[in-house]
């Protein structure tokens, strides 16, 4: 771009507080500067160039050929690989300037470490701690909630125009990286210091990289922030915040932009500033040498808006023949002289390799080890490994408690004297119990391990509140003993994509069991070579789509098993059946012959139940739509009774998905959506900032905010978990009758995931012993500190779990699909069972709070309250409705028109809003249902109460079956605004053309769960046709009728007049469609196969015989003249 500057650009000069005279006099050159990972063009870019500073930017590893070319003067960069450090060294060589943010950490800690290490030999050593700041008037809290420091500790050749700087405080590190000092030598200059009253303070950490750089002692009063300093010809500057946090915050950060330009708390703050005179500074002696003359790019200035791309058509016919994977058997279990056993790792080695062993896994007993016995095995173990075998050490240890605890593999190492207690287990007596487990595994192991829980039956902690466990032991033997089958549980964690990997120990104390448990035992067969097991055993258990990598036996093998495009990018695509399409494959074998096949979906159902009679092999395709998560994994028996269990493949689909975080205590998920101007935009897949619709672990908090990010360009902040917006209402829900445990436990189930439809469900089950509130001891007699830290959420929670006292049931949350820049909706439904009478007085028992005032209480067109009206109550009835307005987004509240409502709200002067379930007499008798639900929506702030009001009225929930999308149904009917019912397998319905603010939720019951359902539009042109979730019976989509009129068939593209026969319906490839029925029963069975009426795709009547457990096959070729071609 050059030096021409637009006439606004001195203006803008004058704002930052720049002389135009001083910066810009006739022939005064600027420096360039290359900025290495991007420039955020609003808050840098523009800015810095109206300074007087040239600037581009490139990748990273693009360094040293963007120097090569002798234009820039000044480097800006964080972390730097090999290549890129040893270009800035060559730079600073030759005259050049470097300056340096403080190297991030956590996506790569062998780079972090390495450019540390740089600038240790340059007399900056980085220091891991966090500012904090004693002096209240010292502080300033932006519209983040982020507290700052501020300084006027600027010193020459940076404080031109500079009349002070703010930097962000920190309590600890977890989940980000706060602005941190550095220890210099003589030859540094600090330019910007902290103030007096501002001090660092070492952030205590157990992770390997980490620990060398954290410091003995803090800085007691001014930190340094920057400094700088020459070295040889060059010049360099370091800076203690982040480069993500300055130069590439997210879109709209106010935090960063509060650092850089804009100040806070009536605080200026102008590290731009101070930025563009330290460029200037770094720069001289390389303009003297006649260096830069580099131009800025207008796209780094104005970065165009790039749409999002249209995928290409994903073609099926390459995928290539199902094909045997590689199979490496090992045992885990081995334990030698080092702790409980006998023999040594070269004895084990030996008899694992004369046993045809490709891997064997020691877990040794911590109890009875040391970390001495535990470098020799390590050792031993690394000299016995090869490309052809693996001796892999690992370890078992308990908690204070009397957990059954592992880790094995990759990170593996022994526990710190200061995570344990004196008999050596690990120190879960602590005020936060989990804080030992969690240095453990998730700091010192870095979670790069195999980990998790066994004796399952013996275990204290629930299965169901486990943790940071990305493997299972589903059976377990101790010297050929059986100790443990969790069959079920890991069934349960599947259904909930947990995706561990599933694992078989067999504990040996003496090398003379390795040949007969490999042959008689439970061997664990991966997919992976052995010196990937050693090393990155962990991949193969990542908890987001599953890896299809290893599996247990005593008998049958899973000789393939793949799941192409299980997790698929639709680009934010509704009517793309290529991109919706993956396929499962899969072959097995047993030498003694096969007895049965099951394909599970998690603990939902078994999808296939396949009867080989005793084949030797087995395997078959089948396509699937992804248009619902499923937990498919393998259960293959053999005549004999001997199995194999398989791993996870959790299909996901972009447009709306959920997945397991690593810890395997929160769910996360998202939508990723297109707008209507063909951008893109995410928001969560349930009502929660970046977590998943089936609610976490934990204490039992069912909160929904109905407007979470739905404002395009919400505020946001670079940090782990961060959610999107400023904070928004949310609408507690819960029933907690008298009576019932003080604390409840989250049970939770994935109900449904789907791009139409996201359904989590907490079970009412458990809840937290109450005697643990006042214990003084763990179960084996270690002190609790004291005090406890209540219960905690999903990470915190480590306690017994009992049984519910009055109640069992379920409680979901139904989060359907947002159209980008609308409104977006959802229910929240409670169905309890009474299992003892349960008094709840007149007023009855809250269910649910809104968190913030100033709600506005609606009566069909009537305004009946405002936040200056006086309290009043009433019944939760149709048309009775409550609106807010707020900056972090507007929110509706209403009865779900399907529940004879015995809701009464609860109106407060200021607008609080609250929800009570009040049954007449005010008493619950043993067997009585508990049923309600609450309807919500959401949309963007700055949309009003006439908005609301509009949406309200288009959508018909102001009035029953009143509203602008009314169809004419032409078969089944309706049941109420949302919901209508089929018959003989279909509803078919014309929806008019209706410019909505929303997708329209449509239910359909009256389904099949054993047949695919599909929406087919036969007013679009093709593709018109989606696959739609469904579960007990009911059928869900989202319509969009403001795309047009609309010609709908939602049904069964086909059915039989045998409902327990499995009909999957799928589009195949161009002109082709798959289709398969399945008869899982031991009967033969004869049935008529038929297209549904309403069904044009393809025609199809066939009527077939069905042998006990077995399958056929169709490829359907389409109906040319099929509506929409």
């Amino acid at each position: 771009m050059g030096k021409w500057l637009s006439p606004c650009v001195p203006a803008l000069l004058s704002l930052l507080g720049l002389s135009w005279a001083k910066h810009s006099q006739a022939g005064e050159a600027w420096p360039a500067v290359l900025f290495v990972g991007g420039i955020h063009a609003d808050y840098a870019a523009r800015p810095l160039h109206a300074m007087g500073v040239e600037l581009d930017t490139c990748k990273r590893g693009q360094l040293a050929e963007r120097l090569a070319t002798g234009k820039f003067n000044v480097v800006v960069a964080g972390t730097l690989n090999d290549a890129d450090r040893k270009a800035a060294q060559d730079f600073l060589a030759q005259g050049g300037g470097v300056f340096i943010c403080n190297p991030e950490a956590w996506s790569e800690s062998k780079n972090f470490t390495a450019t540390l290490e740089w600038l240790a030999q340059l007399g900056a050593r980085g220091r891991w701690e966090v500012f904090q700041e004693t002096d209240p008037r010292n502080l300033a809290t932006d519209i983040m909630g982020c507290r700052l420091f501020w300084t006027s500790d600027v010193a020459p050749p940076v404080n031109d125009g500079v009349k002070g700087v703010l930097t962000l405080t920190a309590a600890s590190t977890t989940g980000w990286e706060p602005p941190m000092s550095f220890d210099l030598s003589p030859d540094w200059t600090v330019v910007v210091r902290g103030a007096a009253s501002t001090k660092s303070v070492p952030a205590e950490r157990h992770d390997d990289y980490l620990r060398p750089w954290i410091p003995k002692a803090g800085i007691a009063s001014a930190p340094p922030l920057m400094a700088i300093r020459e070295v040889g010809k060059g010049r360099l500057a370091v800076m203690a915040i982040r480069y993500y946090w300055l130069f590439t915050p997210p879109t709209n950060c106010p935090t960063a932009e509060a650092m850089l330009t804009a100040g806070a708390g009536g605080k200026p703050s102008d590290w731009l500033r101070v930025f563009a005179n330290a460029f200037r500074w770094l720069a001289e002696p390389s303009m003297k040498a006649g260096l830069g003359g580099a131009g800025t790019p207008e796209a780094v200035l104005n970065p165009p808006v790039k749409p999002w791309e249209i995928p290409k058509e994903y073609d099926w016919t390459k995928l290539g023949p199902l094909t045997n994977q590689p199979q490496y058997a090992g045992l885990i279990g081995a334990r030698t002289a080092l702790s409980s056993g006998t023999g040594s790792v070269a004895d084990y080695v030996a008899a694992a390799k004369a046993a045809g062993l490709s891997f064997i896994v020691f877990l040794e007993d911590t109890l009875k080890s040391d970390q001495a016995k535990w470098d020799r095995l390590v050792a031993e173990c690394a000299a016995a490994t090869d490309k052809t075998f693996a001796a892999i050490p690992g370890l078992t240890y308990e908690d204070a408690q009397g957990d059954h605890l592992y880790a094995f593999a990759d990170e593996v190492k022994f526990p710190k004297p200061s995570m344990v207690l004196a008999d050596g287990r690990l120190a879960t007596n602590r005020s936060n119990r989990t804080a030992a487990y969690f240095d453990y595994v998730n700091e010192y192991m870095q979670q790069h391990i195999l980990s998790g829980f066994w004796r399952h039956k013996e275990n204290w902690l629930h299965p169901a509140d486990y943790k940071l466990y990305n493997s299972f032991p589903i059976v377990s033997f101790e010297d050929g003993k059986p100790v443990d089958e969790a069959f079920d549980t890991y069934r349960y964690f599947m259904g909930l994509g947990g995706c561990q990997a599933p694992l078989a120990f067999e504990i040996m104390t003496s090398p003379a069991q390795v040949a007969k448990r490999a042959k008689e035992g439970w061997r664990v067969v991966s997919f992976r070579p052995p010196e990937r097991l050693r090393s990155k055993w962990h991949e193969q258990a990542w908890s987001f789509s599953g890896n299809g990598a290893q599996y247990i036996t005593n008998g049958p093998r899973i000789l393939a098993w793949r799941a192409p495009n299980c997790l698929t990018f639709t680009n934010g695509l509704w009517w793309r059946p290529d991109l919706w399409e993956f396929r499962v494959g899969f072959r097995v074998a047993s030498d003694e012959g096969l007895k049965t096949v099951i394909l599970h979906d998690g603990d939902r159902g078994v999808l296939r139940r396949w009867l080989p009679k005793g084949a030797k092999t087995f395997e078959t395709e089948i396509t699937f739509s992804n248009c619902q998560q499923l937990g498919l994994f393998l259960e293959v028996e053999d005549i004999n009774g001997r199995k194999a269990i398989g791993d996870q493949f959790w299909n996901r689909n972009l447009l709306c998905e959920e997945f397991f975080c690593s810890d395997r205590c929160n769910f996360l998920g998202s939508c990723r959506l297109r707008t209507r101007q063909g951008g893109q935009i995410w928001t969560p897949v349930g009502f929660q900032g970046n977590m998943g619709a089936t609610p976490s672990k934990g204490l039992l908090n069912i909160s929904v905010q109905p407007a979470v990010s739905l404002t395009f360009n919400s505020p946001t902040l670079p940090i782990d978990g961060q959610p999107m917006g400023f904070p928004t209402v949310a609408l507690n829900f819960g029933f907690h009758p008298p009576g019932e445990l003080k604390h409840l436990f989250a049970y939770p189930h994935t109900y449904l995931i789907s791009p139409e439809v996201s359904i989590g469900q907490t079970d009412y089950l458990f809840g937290y012993d109450p005697a643990e509130e006042k214990a003084e001891k763990t179960p084996l007699g270690h002190p609790y500190e004291q005090p406890q830290h209540g219960w905690g959420n999903s990470w915190g929670s480590w306690h017994k779990l009992v049984p519910t006292r009055l109640l069992s049931g379920t409680s979901r949350t139904y989060a359907f699909n947002w159209l980008p820049g609308g409104f977006r909706m959802g229910f929240h439904v409670t169905n309890l069972l009474v299992t003892k009478p349960v008094t709840l007085g007149e007023e009855g028992v809250q269910v649910m709070h809104a968190s913030m005032p100033g709600w506005v209480l609606h009566s069909g067109e009537q305004i009946i309250a405002t936040p200056d009206s006086e309290d009043r109550r009433g019944p939760l009835v149709k048309g009775i409705f409550a609106t807010l307005e707020e900056k972090g987004g507007s929110a509706i509240v209403f009865g779900a028109e399907l529940f004879r409502s015995q809701l009464q709200y609860h109106y407060r002067k200021g607008g609080h809003l609250s929800l009570y379930y009040a049954p007449e007499g005010g008493s619950l008798a043993e067997g009585d249902r508990v049923l309600y639900g609450v309807g919500f929506a959401g949309a963007a702030s700055g949309t009003t109460t006439a908005q609301m009001l509009e949406f309200v009225r288009e959508t018909g929930l102001h009035q029953p079956r009143e509203g602008r999308y009314n169809p004419r149904i032409k078969r089944g009917r309706r049941i109420s605004n949302h919901v209508f019912e089929s018959s003989d397998g279909g509803f078919e319905a014309d929806f008019p053309r209706a410019s909505l603010p929303c997708f329209v939720p449509t239910t359909v019951t009256g389904m099949n769960d054993n047949w695919s359902v599909f929406l087919l539009d036969r007013k679009r042109t093709w593709p018109n046709v989606r696959a739609l979730p469904i579960r007990d019976g009911a059928a869900y989509t989202q319509l969009d009728p403001s795309e047009g009129d609309m010609d709908v068939f939602i049904g069964h593209p086909v059915t039989c007049d045998r409902e327990d026969v499995k009909i999957q319906v799928a589009w195949h490839e161009p002109g082709t469609w798959f289709l398969e029925a399945h008869n899982p029963t031991d009967e033969a069975v004869k049935t008529e196969l038929r297209a549904s009426s309403g069904w044009t795709p393809f025609a199809f009547r066939e009527t077939v015989e069905l042998a006990p457990g077995t399958s056929r096959i169709w490829l359907v070729k389409e109906t040319a003249a099929a509506p929409g071609r």
